[in-house]
């Protein structure tokens, strides 16, 4: 949304002609300096959201790994926790 916004600021530059050749310069070079910061900002907030999803995908995986090694008893109680866990009960 931010990236088509931009997209149509930076088209309505060339159907306005600016009254001062330099103010157009210094608006283009704002407009630049957004999409750079924007870009950056998007960059990042992918990487944190990889991170998240790859701790996540550790934590069900190590869960996964735990609750195969327990005994049919101690299973069927964390099974029964997780149960009253989910209806609110816990």
């Amino acid at each position: 949304m931010i990236e088509n916004m931009l997209d149509r600021v930076s088209q309505s530059t060339v159907q306005v002609q600016p009254a001062d050749a330099e103010m157009g310069k210094m608006w283009r070079d704002q407009l630049a300096e957004a999409r750079q910061r924007y870009s950056q900002r998007d960059f990042k907030l992918k990487e944190t959201l990889n991170q998240t999803i790859a701790l996540i995908n550790k934590s069900v995986m190590l869960e996964s790994t735990l609750q195969n090694s327990m005994s049919p008893a101690m299973a069927a109680s964390l099974n029964f926790s997780r149960g009253l866990s989910s209806q609110g009960l816990n």
